[in-house]
């Protein structure tokens, strides 16, 4: 281990033991502040407010009373006076736009008047909000006379919006629109959950074009698509019984959508179906259309990626996996020269894939790509030059944190950091290193955009733990060290929605059933405990899988018997680890795997006693951007993973 270049994790306990000791009377305070949210108590919250001296937990509560006054009744004049004082008062705060965006969708329901709620939109889009989300953009251009681009580019891929819906439905009256454009924002929308707007736009659609073809039984596809995102086999079922009602467009589109829909769920029919819908490609929505792409790639059908890729909007198919995999079957379409470009350009970021294609470059050609150095600070005096101990913000902002109020301390925590320079970001990522905070120090250095920050994007917090547990369960530490910042950020008291706890974040009946003691109280929170445990979980799933990091990753966030079917499904083909990754149906489990994989292959460098070639400053450790893109193209190879099958 590198103990004499990088700090310890034991290191000034006395800023963290100051932390601790001044935010326990404020947060058990936060505690009971949340107990009366729980409970409704609101009389008594606003009582307790105006004794809170604090900016954070006085717009905490200030938005926690007037999201449940919007909700009681949204057409009262003091709720409009008082979300315009809100937003006034607190600009480019993440509550402003969700209080916006909950009136609109509650007043709806109760305003008939479109232009009523155009003039309503207008006053807060023009005197409050910096940036209006989607629906009020939609609401202030009711009644304009728009270009029909203009109001195609409001309305795409926002048909659950409830302000967008109005502009849909004043625009059906317009027929400046062709009846197919409103059938398929009616389909998008019931695709969304949305089946009864989905109902109104067809009912209107038949009474304004009684003399144009609406296309008889479109009132069930729409049906079909609402319940294919709910229960795929239910509304595959509903498809074959009457599939004889549909014309050739309509079951076109319903066999591309229930495919991909069935591939969520690995049915032994999902790519079939979605063959036979190829017709109707341009007409589905892009989350479609990459799946249809992904399952191409699974099946090494290049045609049927490429008409997918095609048809996806221009800033999707420049994402980093489409790029790359782009470039993947120009390769194996005999076109390198155009592969390499795409590699070269996405081999300069530092990403699972960035990684990925500046491995393919030195592979191809030799040399390495980016010779840019990583640099990774030794000193930590940045610290000294700002007392953050004495930021009361910042103190009300960790201890949201550490009473487990996420998503109001993350919006605290995005206002409070939004408009730091990249120098004040580090020195921040610096402090909360130094006081052990590392999910908060981690975040500031990502939001600083600086390669020097990764000693704080990758902390070698709980070294000893991680090494001692690799030990007896002989999973590298480098391995546990990456899930470990990818599950928790170093944050030993966590818990998920779902029951997960600490560092592993271990639901504890996996720590009971991994555990050989099962009399001894258990303590998840414990780092020690915690990490033991995981990390005899994470072995026992590499043996299951015969050593394949990606197979036992997926399978230790969504669990093994998935993993087992994602790999089983479309087994007659060869396929490499990293488009086993690509093709993982949850997006949630696909991108934890690449998180991890990246964190690992980092880790396994900072975690290297001897590094060859290794240039040590006074002041920095300088590695080679090489020896990553190798680590991390070891743990995806390009090799067939059929032995895998089980």
């Amino acid at each position: 281990m590198m103990n004499s270049i990088f700090f310890k994790t034991g290191l000034l306990f006395f800023f963290n033991l100051i932390i601790t000791q001044s935010s326990s009377s404020s947060a058990a305070s936060i505690s009971h502040l949340k107990n009366l949210l729980d409970q409704k108590q609101f009389s008594e919250l606003k009582e307790q407010k105006d004794k809170i001296d604090s900016e954070v937990l006085t717009r905490w509560l200030d938005y926690e009373l007037l999201l449940f006054n919007i909700k009681k009744k949204p057409d009262s004049i003091n709720v409009k006076t008082e979300l315009t004082t809100f937003i006034k008062k607190y600009r480019g705060h993440r509550f402003s736009d969700l209080l916006v965006e909950t009136y609109f969708n509650e007043i709806d329901e109760i305003v008939q008047n479109s232009n009523l709620l155009r003039d309503l939109a207008i006053n807060f889009s023009t005197n409050s909000l910096e940036d209006p989300n989607p629906s009020l953009h939609c609401l202030t251009n009711i009644g304009k006379n728009i270009e029909p681009q203009t109001f195609q580019r409001l309305v795409m891929e926002n048909e659950s919006r409830k302000g967008c819906q109005r502009l849909i439905m004043e625009w059906l009256t317009k027929e400046k629109m062709t009846p197919n454009f409103y059938i398929e924002r009616a389909r998008y929308s019931a695709k969304k959950g949305d089946l009864e707007f989905s109902m109104r736009v067809l009912t209107h659609l038949k009474k304004l074009f009684k003399k144009k073809s609406i296309g008889i039984n479109e009132d069930l596809v729409l049906k079909i698509i609402y319940r294919s995102s709910r229960n795929s086999r239910e509304a595959y079922r509903l498809f074959k019984e009457g599939k004889k009602l549909f014309n050739k467009e309509q079951k076109s589109y319903l066999q591309l959508q229930l495919g991909t829909a069935l591939f969520g769920v690995t049915h032994k029919k999902a790519w079939d179906t979605v063959s036979q819908g190829l017709d109707s490609i341009s007409k589905h929505p892009s989350e479609t259309l990459e799946i249809v792409a992904r399952m191409a790639l699974r099946r090494a059908n290049y045609d049927v990626f490429n008409k997918a890729l095609t048809n996806l909007p221009g800033h999707i198919r420049k994402n980093e996996n489409w790029m790359y995999w782009k470039a993947k079957v120009l390769e194996k379409q005999n076109q390198t020269n155009k592969a390499m470009k795409i590699f070269e350009t996405l081999g300069k970021k530092q990403s699972f894939y960035g990684f990925l294609a500046s491995a393919r470059i030195d592979e191809a050609r030799g040399k390495v790509l980016n010779k840019q150095l990583v640099y990774y600070p030794k000193s930590l005096s940045l610290a000294n030059n700002l007392s953050w101990e004495n930021n009361n913000q910042l103190k009300d902002i960790l201890k949201l944190f550490e009473s487990q109020i996420f998503h109001i301390g993350l919006s605290e925590w995005k206002f409070f950091i939004k408009d730091f320079s990249t120098d004040k970001l580090l020195n921040l990522a610096s402090y909360l290193s130094k006081i052990q905070i590392y999910d908060r120090s981690i975040s500031a250095a990502i939001y600083a955009h600086n390669g020097d920050s990764f000693l704080f994007k990758y902390p070698l917090a709980f070294e000893e733990s991680v090494a001692e547990a690799g030990r007896i369960s002989g999973v590298p530490p480098w391995l546990i060290m990456g899930l470990i910042r990818q599950e928790s950020r170093f944050n030993k008291e966590i818990r998920s929605s779902a029951g997960a706890v600490g560092l592993m974040q271990i639901l504890p009946k996996t720590a009971l059933e991994t555990r050989k003691n099962n009399k001894a109280k258990l303590n998840l929170t414990n780092p020690n405990e915690n990490i033991r445990l995981g990390s005899r979980y994470l072995s026992k799933l590499l043996s299951q899988f015969n050593n394949s990091i990606p197979l036992s990753l997926a399978a230790y966030n969504a669990g093994p018997s998935r993993a087992r079917k994602w790999i089983a499904d479309g087994k007659k083909k060869s396929i490499s680890a990293a488009m086993f990754i690509e093709s993982i149906p949850f997006k949630e489990t696909r991108e934890y795997v690449q998180a991890v994989i990246v964190s690992s292959a980092i880790y396994k460098e900072l975690l290297t006693d001897i590094i060859p070639d290794k240039e040590i400053h006074k002041d920095k450790i300088i590695i080679n951007k090489d020896y990553i893109n190798k680590n991390l193209d070891n743990l995806v190879k390009d090799t067939d993973l059929s032995k895998f099958i089980l």
